[in-house]
């Protein structure tokens, strides 16, 4: 049984390092339309605005969430992503999150939601147009439920996928360790 059991933890964690989604570094992000759902009010962008996050960023250190899980973890990261964005305000730091599913009226929910449960102030919670799988510009891997482009200059510095249900408190403070990186 403890065989049995080693055998399924190498299992998850090759499958987990094996996991690939997005742009890779070195990569440049392109233009994708998104709707404002909740958060981040000095952004000047009001709910329901329709716009290219991307470009209103331009080249400013940007760390871009796309999740189809969203769950305690997802707050966890988006409440440690605004501290982040909040403490690097003269770095103009910045960061968004893309929800991802079938429904868009059940997106737009859930981002409110997020931003009550993460008590977000600085990171703007969108629906992309391409919802369903993703700005196919992106590369979005649809197995993976969180993927996370962090980039500066419009080019992806690092990324992180984390299969469906496996983003944790250590894959969490790996994504803000290489967040810090891009304010260098």
């Amino acid at each position: 049984m403890v065989l049995s059991a080693l055998l399924v933890a190498s299992t998850s964690v090759l499958q987990a390092a094996e996991m690939k989604s997005g742009l890779q570094a070195g990569e440049h992000v392109g233009a994708f339309l998104v709707e404002k759902c909740a958060g981040n009010p000095q952004d000047g962008v009001p709910v329901g605005g329709k716009l290219c996050y991307r470009c209103m960023l331009g080249n400013r250190p940007v760390v871009a969430v796309f999740a189809r899980d969203v769950d305690d973890n997802l707050a966890s990261l988006v409440q440690q992503l605004d501290t982040l964005v909040a403490h690097n305000g003269a770095k103009k730091m910045a960061s968004f999150v893309n929800l991802l599913g079938d429904d868009q009226e059940s997106l737009k929910s859930a981002a409110k939601s997020l931003v009550e449960k993460s008590h977000s102030q600085h990171v703007a919670v969108v629906v992309p147009k391409d919802h369903k799988v993703g700005p196919k510009n992106l590369k979005l891997n649809p197995r993976a439920g969180v993927t996370v482009l962090i980039y500066r200059q419009g080019i992806v510095e690092a990324n992180h996928a984390v299969a469906a249900g496996d983003l944790n408190s250590q894959e969490i403070a790996t994504i803000v360790h290489d967040a810090q990186k891009i304010l260098n």
